[in-house]
């Protein structure tokens, strides 16, 4: 897990926060440096795993939360000077690499290990938990939302059918 040491909060992100009660404001910042909703819910909150797995998602729904996660993120990347594409280059760059590629210098390089037989073995990144990250940044996992709408005999059916006026 990272520690960040958050810059001084902005204006903008000072107003959208003012709108939300202590542990609302814990769980954005804790979410932001975690990147674990339920984790962090259940240590702003105080409660079970089991509560918090239910609730953690309904909080990051809620208007104001995401709004300071968004911010909380943007100063973080401002602050690590790096933007999403360079994250997404960085991921993406894992994933398409062949395993037999990463040597001691290359920067998917995570940890180096010798085996009593001689045998190097490089630690690289899980090719799935990238796909999932880039799945995740890139909105994959979001509902697509798609507007429906009826008219004639289509409209007056389902009006039948959901008991609405006329």
């Amino acid at each position: 897990m990272v520690v960040v040491d958050f810059p001084p909060i902005s204006a903008m992100a000072m107003a959208m926060a003012m709108q939300l009660n202590e542990r609302q404001k814990e769980f954005a910042r804790l979410y932001v440096e975690t990147g674990n909703a339920t984790q962090s819910y259940m240590a702003a909150y105080g409660c079970s795993k089991k509560v918090a797995e239910g609730n953690a998602w309904r909080l990051l729904q809620h208007d104001g939360v995401k709004e300071v996660v968004d911010e909380l993120r943007g100063e973080v990347r401002e602050m690590l000077k790096i933007s999403r594409a360079e994250l997404l280059d960085f991921l993406v760059e894992g994933i398409v690499t062949p395993v037999g590629e990463i040597d001691e210098n290359h920067r998917l390089c995570q940890s180096v290990k010798s085996t009593d037989e001689g045998v190097v073995e490089v630690k690289m990144p899980n090719k799935i938990d990238l796909v999932r990250e880039v799945n995740r940044m890139c909105g994959f996992y979001e509902p697509e939302k798609i507007k429906l709408t009826a008219e004639g005999e289509l409209l007056e059916a389902m009006k039948r059918l959901t008991g609405a006026k006329q």
